[in-house]
């Protein structure tokens, strides 16, 4: 064959060009978590008010009933102004007890319904037999012309024995 003027080469052509290997990673640092912001309020910290005393006026017993409980040894009732329904709230009923081991004073307020409820102790406490209680309404302004008196007995069998006493009042 004729001789060509193609040059052969004599060494393999460079390999393509590579982008550089990426830089190894840092450690980058987690921000510190941050506290949570404080649940501020724009209201001011409630303060425990205490309940009102009970409504100045004249009270009166309007009803007072013995109840029959072989359970509990207690009072209760309800406050309404005479002459409606309409319930009287926050008024203090007061039990006291000349005996030295039930003496009380036990209180209750009525609530929004002019209820009360006063638990003086369980029907199994023997020394509460015929023990004379005295409950009035009590506080600032007030006048009870009323004072329910009773003597509890703890004889479940007799039908007039008292061991829970109701007593309704009037404010005048």
């Amino acid at each position: 064959p004729p001789p060509t003027d193609t040059p052969l080469p004599t060494q393999p052509p460079p390999p393509p060009p590579t982008n550089p290997p990426p830089p190894p990673p840092t450690n980058t640092p987690v921000p510190a978590p941050t506290a949570a912001p404080a649940n501020t309020s724009p209201v001011a910290t409630p303060t425990n008010t205490p309940e009102p005393g009970t409504p100045p006026g004249r009270y009166e017993i309007e009803s007072e009933q013995n109840k029959n409980d072989c359970a509990n040894i207690g009072v209760y009732g309800k406050v309404r102004e005479k002459g409606s329904d309409r319930p009287v709230q926050f008024v203090t009923i007061e039990v006291k007890s000349d005996d030295d081991d039930f003496k009380g004073p036990y209180t209750d307020k009525t609530n929004q319904d002019g209820r009360y409820d006063i638990f003086i102790t369980g029907i199994d406490n023997d020394d509460v037999d015929g023990v004379e209680f005295k409950a009035k309404v009590v506080g600032d302004g007030v006048e009870s012309e009323d004072t329910a008196e009773w003597e509890v007995s703890t004889d479940c069998k007799d039908d007039e024995a008292i061991q829970v006493y109701e007593i309704n009042w009037n404010k005048k």
